[in-house]
C-alpha cells in the first residue's frame, strides 16, 4: 500500500509544495495516522496486537493496555506511544 502511495504523494507534493507548505504537513500527518489505523486493524486479535507491540519494543504493561483497549483503531492511532 505504501509503495503504491509514494509516487502519487511525491508527485502531488512536488507540484504544490511551494504554495501549500502548511497543508502538506497536515496532509502528511493525516496519511501517517490513517496508515497506523490500517495496520492496527489488520492485527485483528488482542494477542497479535500485543505480540507486535512487544516486538517493536513497547513495554509489557503499555502493550497490554493498548492491545486490550476498547477504543477504536482511529482513536488509538492518535495516541502517543511510549517512544514519543
Amino acid at each position: 500500500m505504501i509503495a503504491g502511495l509514494n509516487p502519487l504523494l511525491r508527485g502531488w507534493g512536488g507540484c504544490f509544495s511551494f504554495s501549500q507548505g502548511h497543508e502538506l504537513k497536515v496532509l502528511d500527518g493525516w496519511i501517517r495516522r490513517r496508515l497506523r489505523c490500517l495496520l492496527w486493524a489488520q492485527r485483528k486479535t488482542q494477542a497479535r496486537r500485543f505480540k507486535e507491540l512487544r516486538r517493536r519494543g513497547v513495554g509489557e504493561t503499555s502493550a497490554r493496555a493498548a492491545s486490550s483497549s476498547s477504543k477504536g483503531a482511529w482513536r488509538l492511532s492518535l495516541s502517543q506511544g511510549p517512544h514519543a
